[in-house]
């Protein structure tokens, strides 16, 4: 194999994970860096990354929460758009606000691939599901968090959906001495229980 192909094919392997790391097309710069070699890899580092998509505030329970939107910027807000616009959409919209405000998220995303209004319902119907799903698997992951522990929390168990740990008090912290996350050490107690919800 000639020298020259094999530095091509090194250039555009190099490129394509450059271009993926930054949220821009691999194949392409896999191309591009392939024939330019070198010049084609400075280019590409010297430009900026592309945004993965929109990230949208999600308000509930008096907690925020931010979701990266699987869609193009421009997709989003011809999203917005067509909620202001469309009653059916409004309506579909307003409809997964109230379930949960990120199953509007969803179902947005649905229903931009697919930019058909017959498939609507469909999109909603899916949104609530994944969201019904998703706050099921979070009930049946809370149910199962228990903690025992002594009067000064010097000591005790947490058990999880990682199983049981024991931990112990040590210096001005917190340290898991059996268990799953087994030798962490966390500065406050709290900080150790919200390691076991994640």
């Amino acid at each position: 194999m000639p020298i020259l192909l094999i530095i091509g094919i090194i250039c555009g392997f190099i490129g394509s994970a450059m271009a993926k790391g930054k949220n821009k097309e691999p194949v392409l710069w896999f191309v591009i860096c392939a024939f330019t070699g070198l010049i084609g890899i400075i280019i590409l580092a010297l430009s900026k990354a592309e945004q993965a998509g929109p990230v949208v505030a999600i308000s509930q329970d008096g907690q925020t929460s931010t979701r990266v939107i699987a869609m193009k910027p421009e997709d989003w807000k011809k999203w917005q758009a067509l909620v202001d616009l469309d009653p059916e959409i409004a309506a579909a919209a307003s409809t997964a606000r109230n379930r949960n405000p990120e199953c509007e998220v969803i179902l947005a995303e649905k229903y931009m691939t697919l930019n058909d209004k017959n498939y609507l319902s469909a999109a909603l119907s899916k949104a609530v599901a994944e969201i019904n799903a998703k706050e099921a698997a979070n009930s049946a992951r809370n149910a199962s968090f228990k903690v025992e522990t002594d009067d000064n929390k010097t000591s005790g168990t947490i058990t999880s959906h990682f199983g049981v740990s024991r931990f112990l008090k040590s210096g001005g912290g917190y340290k898991i001495t059996e268990g799953a996350l087994s030798g962490y050490s966390y500065v406050t107690y709290d900080a150790m229980l919200k390691a076991f919800q994640v």
